[in-house]
């Protein structure tokens, strides 16, 4: 009898034979079809959608790879991170495009707008200054609010709140502060006439930052 074991022992393992795990605990039916090379492992795995997928690969050493041994199951592997990587990107792009478009003032366009300011001519002091503002403007924009509008100053060049029913603008800059009139450009007046008007057309005054009309000056610069 013994003899009949040892040559059954050799043609086919213990480990191998049908039914020699019944009555075990835990059984490891992946792996066992594996070793066994059933093709009913790829029927089951057929009925896994790629997210159990994708959670099988973290079980265990062997799961990972009988799975990547699988062409089918493989491609499936391939197909679905790829769709997870492209959804992440895709996902990020559009709530960086939902900052943006919240935002009245745009900090990337500002910079377009100060590089095209800036020549091969220009002087480092022009250069310095126009670094200088943009910087000012830049920190001025994180405090904006909807709704909002910045002009530049008159006297300091910097960012100044543009109040266009009462023709006020009010300088944000510490080291300036100057409460003017937006249309004569002097000491704020409130509701008395200008005493002195610039020669320029009122609608030309005041362009806010960032506007279709800002730009196109920018352009001819």
């Amino acid at each position: 009898m013994n003899a009949y074991f040892n040559k059954l022992e050799k043609i086919c393992p213990k480990h191998l034979r049908i039914g020699s795990r019944i009555g075990n605990d835990h059984v490891d039916i992946l792996s066992a079809l594996d070793d066994l090379d059933i093709p009913a492992l790829n029927h089951i795995l057929g009925f896994l959608d790629d997210t159990d997928l994708l959670r099988c690969l973290e079980v265990c050493t062997q799961w990972k790879s009988l799975l990547k041994n699988n062409q089918k199951i493989r491609k499936r592997l391939t197909y679905s991170r790829h769709q997870k990587e492209n959804l992440v990107t895709s996902r990020s792009k559009s709530i960086t495009h939902a900052e943006r478009a919240n935002k009245p003032f745009s900090l990337k366009q500002l910079n377009e707008n100060t590089s095209e300011e800036r020549s091969p001519s220009s002087s480092p002091e022009d250069v310095t200054a126009v670094g200088t503002i943009f910087d000012r403007f830049t920190k001025a924009a994180c405090k904006l609010k909807v709704g909002e509008q910045f002009v530049k100053c008159p006297r300091c060049q910097g960012p100044a709140k543009l109040y266009r029913e009462a023709r006020q603008g009010l300088c944000v800059t510490r080291s300036c502060k100057y409460n003017y009139c937006t249309l004569c450009e002097l000491v704020f007046h409130g509701a008395k006439e200008c005493q002195t008007r610039r020669n320029v057309k009122v609608k030309n005054q005041d362009q806010p930052i960032n506007s279709r009309k800002s730009k196109n000056n920018l352009k001819r610069l």
